[in-house]
């Protein structure tokens, strides 16, 4: 079983789309994709904190500050990856696409747990190689929007990525510009 996530993971960084074909294939229950995305989002908030601890008093303070305890964390986790979901679901539907809630939570929470491993990765690479880290932080946010282009594609069963990364890129600026009114 630990194989076939194994490979899952080398599909999703090399061909996306089809590791979200293989996870939407699966036909996981709506509730055991939400119940997945909220591991994501608790286990994401203890990595988070965690690693916090490592760092001296003056940076751990202003994170904690910002970020509250590693429960009000872990809702703010799960409530962004929801609205990611929604996002990728309505956007989706809105340009034609026939992609269901549902899937777009359960890839949005597999989308979390990839990154969750890079975050792991980038902090052996903090107390290993320390400028290595801050490359796996560069990495990461590609890896998010390459991530995000294939598993909507996926789930959409849109044809060109080209045109999917366009709309992800419209949605994101349409996105900052609300929450830069709000």
């Amino acid at each position: 079983m630990l194989g076939w996530w194994v490979d899952l993971l080398r599909d999703s960084l090399g061909d996306p789309r089809r590791a979200g074909e293989r996870l939407l294939a699966q036909g996981f229950p709506d509730g055991a994709a939400l119940a997945g995305l909220i591991l994501m989002a608790v286990l994401s908030a203890l990595v988070v904190h965690l690693s916090l601890g490592l760092q001296p008093p003056e940076i751990r303070e202003g994170f904690v500050a910002m970020l509250g305890g590693p429960f009000t964390s872990a809702l703010t986790q799960a409530g962004l990856m929801l609205t990611m979901a929604g996002v990728m679901y309505g956007a989706g539907r809105m340009m034609g696409g026939r992609g269901s809630f549902g899937g777009a939570v359960t890839l949005v929470a597999w989308l979390q747990a990839v990154l969750l491993a890079l975050q792991l990765v980038q902090i052996v690479a903090l107390f290993t190689i320390p400028p290595l880290a801050q490359v796996f932080g560069m990495v990461g946010l590609f890896l998010m929007g390459w991530l995000l282009t294939g598993f909507t594609a996926a789930l959409h069963g849109f044809a060109s990525m080209l045109k999917v990364f366009s709309g992800v890129v419209e949605v994101f600026i349409a996105t900052a510009k609300v929450m830069a009114v709000l």
